[in-house]
C-alpha cells in the first residue's frame, strides 16, 4: 500500500467518525463505482459510500474538500473549489511554504 494510499484511508476514518461532518463524498477516476470499504478494508466504519467521478455535481455543495491528488495535480484542480468558495485542504506538496521561518510566529 502507498502512503498516498494510507493517507486517504485514515482521513476517510477520522471524517467518516467524526461528529461535526455530515455529508463525505470521495472521488477516485480509477475507483469510481467501487464501494469505499471495499478499497480501505481497515476501516472502521460501515457504508454503502461509492467513489464518485470527480466531476459530480456533490462537490459543488461542500464547505470543504480535501485533496489526496499525486503532486503537481492540486493547483489546477482547486481553482476551482477556491472560487467557488469552497475550502480546500492540501494532501501534496504544491502548496507547502518555501520559507517556513517567515510564517512560523503567525502559526504559533
Amino acid at each position: 500500500m502507498e502512503l498516498q494510499d494510507i493517507q486517504e484511508g485514515v482521513l476517510t476514518d477520522l471524517l467518516f467518525n467524526h461528529s461535526q461532518v455530515e455529508t463525505i463524498a470521495l472521488s477516485s477516476r480509477q475507483l469510481e463505482g467501487r464501494n469505499v470499504t471495499d478499497v480501505f478494508k481497515h476501516l472502521s466504519i460501515k457504508s454503502d459510500i461509492k467513489f464518485t467521478s470527480p466531476e459530480d455535481d456533490i462537490f459543488n455543495e461542500c464547505h470543504a474538500v480535501f485533496l489526496c491528488t499525486p503532486h503537481g495535480k492540486s493547483m489546477n484542480i482547486s481553482k476551482n473549489f477556491l472560487k467557488k468558495k469552497i475550502k480546500v485542504i492540501d494532501l501534496s506538496a504544491d502548496f507547502r511554504l518555501k520559507e517556513v521561518e517567515g510564517f512560523w510566529e503567525k502559526m504559533v
